[in-house]
């Protein structure tokens, strides 16, 4: 990276942002707050525990994390850049389905290691619980105490505690 990176941040990005995409999708359904890129990846280990290959496995880690098809060493350079600047990114983002007990879905390993590469200690996330849209008009609110036990303890194999709404 060429220019001065010397206080980089992960902003958030937010409302009309160019890469706020994912923000306004079921507001309901969403925990919001700041992870570790450390409990992100645990997350998508979580998720994709048994379908990796041994390679797979070993890059599963924001120290590690190469990247994949289509996204090359220029990409994640841009990505830091772009933290340097303070450029507004997308949150990270985790499904996370109660019935199965586990995560199912997810966006932001590159961003989450780029992050942690420049010493960004949290980033800002956002666990979309699928239950609390589908069975649950309410949304997260709305759902049993048995099911937020179960989400709790899907986000704490992680060391995420969940506060309300609010995961940090």
């Amino acid at each position: 990276m060429a220019r001065d990176c010397s206080n980089p941040r992960y902003v958030r990005a937010e409302g009309s942002d160019e890469d706020a995409r994912l923000d306004g999708y079921k507001p309901h359904a969403q925990l919001r707050g700041e992870v570790t890129p450390e409990q992100f990846f645990c997350l998508v280990r979580f998720q994709l525990a048994g379908r990796m290959s041994p390679e797979e496995e070993a890059t599963s880690y924001p120290d590690r994390f190469e990247g994949g098809p289509g996204f090359g060493e220029t990409g994640f350079q841009e990505l830091k850049q772009k933290m340097c600047e303070r450029h507004p990114l997308d949150a990270v983002y985790v499904d996370v389905d109660i019935e199965e007990g586990k995560p199912t879905g997810h966006e932001g390993r590159h961003r989450s290691a780029a992050a942690h590469s420049l010493g960004i200690g949290k980033v800002p996330a956002v666990i979309f619980v699928k239950d609390a849209f589908e069975m649950h008009r309410e949304g997260i609110e709305g759902l049993p105490e048995r099911d937020l036990a179960a989400l709790d303890r899907i986000l704490s194999r992680c060391g995420i505690e969940r506060d309300g709404r609010s995961v940090g």
